[in-house]
């Protein structure tokens, strides 16, 4: 309680007790734990400790609720034990609910227009080890969307949903929401990757593997990474910082940086072998959106990604092929993020 209590609230786990008031707010019979990484670390004395604060959740449930666990991430995966209540795990190697042979078909063609599905993702999905259904989610990218599915799976079917039914409503209707994977047509026939939402180390890895997962069609179309910095990681940014400027070396063909902590990528880049001439850094984004505007070309497929505050969703309404149905796709286009 107390004068900022609603304020404590507005933002999830910001800082040590949020999840807990949250929790004794309205206490789940249910709880979903999808992951843990150095995201919000700034106001935690480290990630063990935001760990615990996410697991109340789970260690609150009642005795006949229902706790859904990501088998794919350890952290998680010992939850298991803060509970009474019926445990159900989900991920790419679990007992319970998993899936097999994650695909991403991609267009063969390099030119990319509006209207057009430009990447389809499919898996098989498997319960205690029998195949039951394949999705098949359209302009849905890689790994992440399979497991949020995968997820809802698991919570539907325990709510008597079928789970046959339950994967073919997700293959008719599950798309992506703006600013979270969200395939959009470029200018000059290119494709925009905008993960613009907001941006924590592991789900950076993630877009980056995914970005690693497009061929070029051609030998001069490339994977371009534009990242903007990461906020609210306390004593993990230079650490976290340097992970994904490695990583980026691995992935992309051209790499542009977005901030002050973003350096620190820089330089990790160019020592995991990136040539210097593939890099470029911003401070702002709108500098990166209009160096990006001269620099993108037909065929090329452009990750863009960043924290909140980095506002990277300025990059992509520089790029999309459609600005004016900005309000329609890209995320914070209100009037009052707008002015700022």
């Amino acid at each position: 309680g107390g004068d900022d209590y609603p304020r404590r609230l507005a933002g999830g786990a910001d800082r040590p007790g949020d999840i807990e008031a949250l929790c004794r707010l309205a206490p789940p019979n249910v709880g979903v734990v999808t992951g843990l990484s150095t995201v919000h670390a700034a106001n935690f004395k480290n990630v063990d400790e935001l760990a615990l604060e996410k697991s109340k959740i789970i260690s609150l449930l009642p005795a006949d609720g229902l706790a859904i666990l990501n088998s794919d991430d350890a952290k998680v995966l010992l939850m298991s034990g803060l509970t009474e209540a019926k445990v159900i795990n989900f991920g790419s190697r679990s007992s319970q609910w998993s899936f097999q042979n994650l695909r991403l078909q991609t267009r063969l063609d390099d030119s990319f227009d509006p209207g057009e599905i430009f990447a389809v993702t499919s898996a098989n999905v498997t319960h205690d080890g029998s195949v039951i259904g394949e999705l098949r989610l359209l302009n849905c990218l890689g790994y992440a969307p399979v497991m949020a599915c995968l997820a809802g799976i698991a919570v539907a079917t325990e709510f008597g949903v079928l789970p046959t039914e339950a994967i073919n409503a997700l293959n008719e209707s599950y798309r992506p929401v703006p600013g979270r994977l969200n395939p959009l047509p470029g200018i000059k026939g290119s494709l925009i990757i905008d993960d613009t939402y907001n941006a924590a180390p592991a789900a950076m890895q993630s877009a980056l593997e995914l970005l690693r997962m497009f061929t070029p069609g051609e030998e001069r179309d490339r994977r371009i990474a534009v990242l903007g910095q990461m906020a609210e990681l306390g004593q993990y940014t230079d650490q976290e910082h340097r992970m994904i400027g490695m990583q980026v070396a691995q992935c992309a063909d051209l790499f542009i940086a977005v901030g002050p902590d973003m350096q620190v990528a820089v330089e990790s880049a160019k020592e995991a072998g990136l040539e210097p001439n593939k890099i470029e850094w911003f401070a702002t984004a709108d500098e990166a959106g209009k160096y990006l505007d001269r620099a993108v070309q037909k065929g090329d497929v452009v990750l863009v990604k960043g924290a909140q505050s980095s506002r990277m969703e300025k990059v992509v309404k520089q790029v999309m092929a459609e600005p004016l149905r900005a309000e329609e796709f890209l995320v914070r286009q209100d009037e009052k993020w707008l002015r700022e």
